[in-house]
């Protein structure tokens, strides 16, 4: 009984400082994914398991995919598959909503690949991760170490579970609140506040910086003719080709009704009207779907760069906005460097 007591006491000790490290390590982690794979190594490493995974539940496609593996040496499988609800230990964990662990019969309950590696499994433990009685996704833990999986080893698992759960909430809470509902670029708040953040590191390390503005030609006409959900498809559809312009390090935003920004770090005004003439070209030759027929659509753009034309914030957005008016004054469809 003592020993036992010792045991249990020892162990809420360990999951105590491990959550304590968590909690320290979480202030300098650069993004929620390397979070989630901090907290799954710490989960690997407490339960003496060779490998964990976080499969995460897509609503659009309805399956867990892989999101984050941690292992030595573990490299994720070249086949991918999505887990369907009830499919497999994870979709049944899933489902119920409730954890499993297998020491024995796997290649009953486990689906080949499902914990995104093509290693062998010997032994698995599988958690729900949980927010307000619902389930947003699983963590495997697998192949321990020393000895079968126990009751006891849920204790730990499923506190790790609730901090995956809660980054993951937390991350999911702070993209809605930067990012637009119907065009999902971020909102025009945010763009300001990267906008002064990206002209300092361009002052710091002597690093130009362009911002695109642009709007829908006639946009109104969209409303007025064919009625506010093909004018909200014409603004989604043109944030995706946007979107798809871009390269990862630039930030397009809804800079407010059919108005657009793009913030281009390192990139000179050149290639910046450059990255403005092929979204033009791209958003003119777009069928858009229309309640009649396919609808034409073009775009008008202004481009000004730091430290060219503006030495702040306000000055560059006043520069572009002032070539996008020169744009519309030639007749609209085309872009324009700022005097």
């Amino acid at each position: 009984e003592v020993g036992r007591s010792k045991e249990t006491l020892e162990r809420k000790i360990f999951e105590l400082s491990t959550l304590f490290e968590i909690s320290q390590k979480i202030n300098f982690a650069s993004n929620t994914q390397e979070i989630l794979k901090l907290i799954l190594e710490k989960c690997v490493k407490g339960l003496k398991a060779e490998r964990g995974s976080i499969l995460l539940f897509n609503e659009e496609t309805e399956v867990l995919s892989l999101n984050a593996i941690y292992g030595p040496s573990v490299e994720p499988a070249k086949k991918r598959i999505g887990i369907k609800s009830g499919e497999g230990v994870a979709g049944k964990v899933f489902q119920s909503m409730q954890p499993l662990f297998f020491n024995s019969n796997i290649s009953e309950n486990f689906k080949p690949y499902e914990d995104g590696v093509e290693v062998s499994v010997r032994n698995i433990m599988c958690l729900p991760l949980l927010l307000e009685q619902r389930a947003i996704g699983v963590i495997n833990i697998v192949n321990k170490t020393s000895g079968d999986f126990q009751e006891n080893d849920l204790s730990f698992a499923s506190t790790m579970a609730s901090q995956i759960a809660l980054t993951i909430e937390k991350s999911r809470l702070y993209e809605l609140s930067i990012t637009d509902g119907l065009t999902k670029l971020f909102v025009h708040r945010y763009f300001q506040l990267s906008l002064e953040s990206e002209i300092k590191r361009g002052k710091r390390y002597n690093k130009p910086v362009s911002l695109i503005l642009f709007d829908i030609d006639h946009f109104k006409k969209f409303h007025a003719t064919y009625g506010h959900p093909t004018g909200d498809q014409v603004l989604s559809i043109t944030a995706e080709i946007l979107t798809d312009s871009l390269r990862n390090v630039d930030l397009p935003a809804r800079y407010g009704g059919e108005e657009f920004a793009v913030v281009l770090p390192e990139t000179d005004v050149s290639a910046a009207f450059s990255v403005a003439e092929r979204l033009r070209k791209s958003v003119e030759t777009y069928d858009f779907p229309g309640p009649y027929g396919p609808l034409k659509v073009t775009i008008s753009l202004g481009v000004s760069a730091y430290p060219t034309f503006a030495n702040d914030r306000m000055e560059l957005i006043k520069k572009a906005d002032q070539a996008l008016y020169r744009c519309k004054e030639r007749g609209r469809n085309c872009a324009a460097i700022c005097e």
